[in-house]
């Protein structure tokens, strides 16, 4: 079995962290951090560790929190990863993970570098590809007929098409139109005018943050390239209908894991890999 003393002691403390958070806060961020090794690991498997190329490939998570998934994968590829140069070459090269909370991003690091001190006994000093930003703030692909009333200026810009996997758990967050108009309406005008998924005809009707998670994601990926998330059971109702069109129309679903139960909420969790 592989070691991932690491790991459970962040799902330890992550599990603290969240039974702190308020609850409107935890809502408002779709925040439901994974605290489960098991399901951390299944959603890491559509990682090919036996690649021979696998320290050259590149890896997006977009919803970070405190790094679990990032220092479970470093874990998996201990092995490989046997020196404290190819160590921080491949953190700095390889490694890109981004949160709207700016404090994850500074935790993801704290973690990264409490691994590499842990592991060589000596402080890393290298850099990291950590980016505080609103990931549903889509940037505009190539051959994207969408409206775009500017491209973001962002680091990530060149990260498009680039990125081998893509992993994680994106927030649960739901915007329901007319119903949400005071808070949400603008927002939501805004991601239906720049997601390819929605089609024009669709005025009303709800939006959740996973469906615009799957479909950046995947602006990111090479051909060929794989992503893995766990996302919650309502990916059957009719709300992601557009969703679900647009993976069986731009990408070839592998596998889709039922029956997981891993967070505080009603319904169930699947895990979607393309």
């Amino acid at each position: 079995m592989m070691s991932q003393n690491q790991s459970l002691s962040i799902i330890k403390s992550q599990s603290k962290y969240e039974d702190k958070l308020n609850i409107n806060h935890r809502k408002d961020l779709g925040i439901f951090l994974t605290n489960n090794s098991q399901t951390i690991d299944n959603i890491l498997d559509v990682i090919d560790f036996d690649d021979e190329t696998i320290l050259s490939k590149k890896f997006l998570e977009p919803s970070c929190g405190n790094g679990v998934f990032l220092i479970r994968l470093l874990e998996r590829l201990s092995d490989k990863l046997d020196t404290k140069y190819s160590f921080q070459k491949f953190i700095e090269v390889n490694i890109y993970f981004v949160d709207i909370d700016e404090s994850m991003i500074k935790i993801t690091e704290s973690n990264i570098a409490n691994f590499y001190l842990q592991k060589f006994e000596e402080e890393y000093k290298g850099k990291f590809n950590g980016f505080v930003f609103d990931f549903t703030q889509r940037i505009k692909p190539r051959n994207d007929n969408s409206l775009f009333d500017t491209l973001l200026d962002v680091p990530m810009t060149t990260l498009l098409d680039k990125i081998d996997y893509v992993i994680g758990n994106p927030p649960y967050v739901s915007l329901y139109g007319r119903r949400d108009r005071k808070k949400n309406e603008e927002q939501r005008i805004y991601y239906l005018n720049r997601y390819s998924q929605f089609p024009k005809s669709l005025k009303n009707g709800k939006i959740n943050y996973v469906m615009l998670f799957i479909e950046h994601s995947i602006d990111f990926l090479k051909i060929g390239a794989k992503l893995s998330f766990i996302i919650d059971l309502s990916f059957f109702e009719t709300a992601y209908e557009h969703t679900r069109k647009y993976l069986l129309d731009k990408t070839r679903i592998l596998s889709i894991e039922f029956n997981i139960k891993d967070f505080e909420v009603a319904s169930g969790q699947v895990i979607l890999e393309i």
